[in-house]
């Protein structure tokens, strides 16, 4: 069994993320405000998934996470916008991978999240041959440990 941790700081308007994995940090993420697991306005609630390497209509080979109360479809993708407010909606209770965070003027972008997609893919897919892999979601215990 592989394990994977997103510890997540909880915004106003969007979650940021670091997710890591047996060797350290993985990348950052970024996700929807928490808004009582809500389907397509919500990011997911804190809890242990199975991830599985799945197929998407829309994006392709993906990682999904399974078995998410009340919600189906979440999968890890490629998406820079977190923020419902702003702009072209991305991210509908998914999770973004990526390789850093810039927040300016309020505003909170995640950056080349494509590249940490592919990363993530990679490591997940790699994981999967040996045995199950799963991520534990959970609150950020220090502010200060989500490297933005």
């Amino acid at each position: 069994m592989t394990l994977f941790e997103l510890e997540r700081v909880y915004m106003d308007d969007c979650t940021l993320g670091t997710l890591s994995g047996p060797n350290g940090i993985v990348c950052n993420t970024v996700e929807l405000a928490w808004r009582n697991n809500q389907v397509r306005v919500s990011c997911i609630r804190e809890s242990t998934y199975q991830l599985v390497i799945g197929r998407s209509p829309k994006f392709g080979h993906c990682v999904r996470v399974t078995n998410v109360s009340g919600r189906s479809g979440i999968v890890f993708h490629a998406a820079n916008n977190p923020q419902q407010e702003r702009g072209k909606i991305e991210l509908h209770g998914c999770i973004a991978p990526c390789m850093g965070v810039s927040i300016l003027m309020d505003v909170v972008l995640g950056l080349q999240s494509t590249i940490a997609v592919k990363k993530f893919f990679a490591l997940v897919s790699n994981y999967s041959l040996r045995g199950d892999v799963y991520l534990r979601v959970a609150e950020s215990k220090a502010r200060e440990g989500i490297s933005i």
